[in-house]
C-alpha cells in the first residue's frame, strides 16, 4: 500500500465514521427529547421527499451517483487488494561482463522452509512485496504457545543475518511476524 492510498483510505474511513457517529448521536438525542436535536429535526420535511423524487433530473442524478459510487468503490477495492510483488533484483556486483540477478522470493521461501524445520516453529511463510515506498521481505512465523521467546529471537536473527548476507548491497527491509498459536 502506498502512502497516498493509505491517506485516501484513512480519510474515507474517518469521514464515514464521523458521519455515522453524528447520525447516531443525533438519533439518540432525538429519542431522549433533547431540545436542540428536536429543533434541528423540524428542518426536515418528510413531505418534500416525494416531491423531490418527482423532478425530471432526479433519476439522472441518482444514476450518476450510483455509477460513480460503483466505479469508485471498485477502484478502491482494486487498489487495496493489489499486492505489489517483486522478485528478481539486480546485484550491484553486476558489471559489463555479466549481470547477477537474485531471486529474492525464492531465497525468502527457502529461509521460511528452514525456519519451519525448527521444533519450536509450527509453520513459516514468506512474502516479498512493496510496502509504501520500501521493498519488504516479511516472514510470518507460527510457533507453539510455550515456545521460548529467546530461542525464537535467535532463530529470526540468524535468518535475518543469512538473508542480509545474500542481499547485502540491496536496499530491502526484513520483517518478522511471530504468532504464538496452538494450531
Amino acid at each position: 500500500m502506498t502512502k497516498r492510498l493509505a491517506i485516501i483510505d484513512r480519510t474515507l474511513v474517518a469521514i464515514i465514521g464521523i458521519i455515522a457517529l453524528l447520525m447516531g448521536v443525533w438519533t439518540l438525542l432525538l429519542y431522549f427529547g433533547q431540545p436542540h436535536a428536536v429543533e434541528s429535526s423540524r428542518y426536515l420535511d418528510g413531505r418534500q421527499i416525494p416531491l423531490f423524487m418527482e423532478t425530471t433530473w432526479y433519476s439522472v442524478v441518482l444514476w450518476v451517483v450510483v455509477l460513480v459510487g460503483i466505479i469508485g468503490g471498485f477502484l478502491l477495492v482494486l487498489a487495496n487488494i493489489n499486492q505489489r510483488h517483486f522478485n528478481k533484483q539486480r546485484s550491484e556486483l553486476s558489471n559489463a561482463e555479466g549481470a547477477i540477478d537474485i531471486a529474492v522470493a525464492k531465497f525468502a521461501a527457502a529461509c521460511a522452509e528452514q525456519l519451519a524445520d525448527e521444533p519450536e516453529i509450527t509453520s513459516a511463510r514468506s512474502k516479498v512485496a512493496w510496502d509504501r515506498d520500501r521493498r519488504i521481505v516479511q516472514w510470518t512465523i507460527t510457533a507453539e504457545p510455550n515456545a521460548d521467546l529467546t530461542v525464537l529471537q535467535a532463530l529470526t536473527a540468524a535468518a535475518a543475518a543469512d538473508f542480509q548476507d545474500v542481499i547485502a548491497e540491496m536496499d530491502i527491509d526484513t520483517r518478522f511476524l511471530i504468532h504464538l498459536s496452538a494450531t
